[in-house]
């Protein structure tokens, strides 16, 4: 399950996490609506990496997908970067060997204060720059 939040942890939420509210895998789905339930932040990114897979992976209709998006705007904070997030982003590429995309995740997490990244794609429990930890909600 989550791990236990502070109750400051400012948590981000990487695109992965979206996509499982709409996952046949039971378990992950509930895990994701109770990360959605903790009123996290979400990029433009996110959103149009979520809308991306959501069309061509989950086969969502564009109406359906415009109903969705509202609800998640509902439970999240949506922020947007510029181009002192992609310079960071690309210090964290460097420094840590993310792809490029996790690496403008993380920096735009930083840059909206955020200590916590919730995804399944990037190393559980590693520390970025010892201000931001990533956490895989999904490990048995």
């Amino acid at each position: 399950m989550t791990e236990k939040m502070h109750m400051h942890d400012k948590v981000f939420l990487d695109t992965n996490v979206l996509v499982y509210l709409y996952d046949k895998d039971k378990r992950k789905k509930q895990i994701a609506k109770s990360l959605l339930g903790k009123h996290p932040v979400i990029s433009t990114q996110v959103l149009n990496e979520f809308n991306n897979i959501s069309l061509k992976k989950l086969h969502i209709p564009i109406d359906e997908l415009t109903l969705i998006l509202s609800t998640i705007m509902e439970y999240t904070t949506l922020v947007l970067f510029d181009e002192r997030t992609i310079i960071k982003a690309l210090e964290i590429k460097k420094r840590y060997q993310f792809g490029y995309y996790d690496s403008l995740i993380l920096a735009t997490a930083i840059e909206n204060d955020c200590t916590l990244v919730y995804s399944e794609d990037m190393q559980h429990n590693q520390m970025i720059f010892d201000q931001l930890k990533i956490h895989n909600p999904f490990l048995p």
